[in-house]
């Protein structure tokens, strides 16, 4: 099961690549369960284009592929940071739990919004249009290969905006 938690203004963190100090309460925390029978925790390639997004893995370990590197990192590793334009995807591993925390530069609750709207219920949605719509209004532009960002936010424009719309596809939260 994969769930969002609340956070206190308590659990904030820096980074250590370039020193910056996280103080506000825009963090969202993922907490992915080592249950038998949980769904691997994989998060498909995407980019972001109006902010650098930072996570900090709190327990466990997580495989993120940012551009063409793929690494493993866990709470050792510190904070990751993904430059905004950046393709980067996540796969957990089965039977390890993993709980991420993830703020965005500039910060905003937009990011909040999008987790809580894409895993209503527990579960990524599996429904390609709806996504796309959560993915439209959250800044979440799917990477395709090739690396054609024109196209990719052209895509995400027409079915994630005007075809989901027109078929009566909304978030179900719009704001906190």
């Amino acid at each position: 099961m994969v769930r969002l938690a609340p956070l206190l203004a308590s659990d904030f963190f820096s980074t250590d690549s370039d020193e910056k100090t996280f103080k506000d309460p825009h963090i969202t925390r993922i907490v992915v369960s080592a249950e038998p029978d949980t769904d691997l925790f994989h998060v498909p390639s995407h980019w972001h284009e109006k902010y650098d997004e930072y996570m900090h893995i709190i327990e466990g370990k997580v495989q993120i592929t940012i551009g063409a590197t793929v690494k493993t990192y866990t709470s050792a590793d510190g904070s990751v940071r993904i430059p905004k334009g950046t393709p980067h995807s996540l796969l957990g591993f089965k039977g390890v739990p993993l709980i991420i925390e993830e703020t965005t530069d500039p910060s905003d609750s937009e990011k909040e919004i999008f987790f809580r709207n894409i895993m209503a219920g527990g579960k990524l949605t599996k429904n390609v249009l709806e996504g796309m719509n959560i993915c439209y209004h959250g800044d979440t532009i799917v990477a395709l290969p090739g690396n054609f960002k024109a196209f990719e936010k052209m895509l995400m424009i027409v079915f994630g905006y005007y075809i989901a719309s027109l078929l009566g596809y909304e978030r179900k939260l719009k704001a906190l």
